[in-house]
């Protein structure tokens, strides 16, 4: 799984792979524990959190940690990708161009 989080100001890019939380370069032993819809135990190498109120809602992730509320700007895996596409939004839709990498002509459209 792979994801971007921004933290102060600063995006990081994060991915997890069997137990593995890798960060900036940085790996790290990680182990999540979901405890219910709204909160888990999040161990990261040595130190086992307790996140509560955890939300991931129209491109942030909330969540409360020691009585602390966070909101960071959040994209997952598609919203890097469309990123990267060069769209703002995969929620955005309906009107505007298309830009392809590669120039094309469409030769013919088969209908049936």
């Amino acid at each position: 799984m792979e994801f971007e989080i921004t933290y102060r100001d600063t995006p990081q890019t994060v991915k997890i792979t069997d137990n593995v939380l890798e960060m900036d370069g940085n790996q790290h032993p990680f182990e999540f524990q979901k405890n219910s819809d709204s909160s888990a135990y999040v161990r990261l190498g040595n130190k086992t959190f307790y996140m509560y109120d955890i939300q991931i809602k129209d491109g942030e992730l909330v969540y409360t940690l020691d009585g602390t509320r966070y909101a960071l700007p959040y994209k997952d895996e598609m919203a890097i990708l469309m990123a990267k596409m060069g769209f703002k939004s995969s929620k955005s839709a309906g009107h505007g161009s298309i830009k392809s990498p590669m120039p094309g002509k469409i030769l013919s459209i088969r209908k049936q």
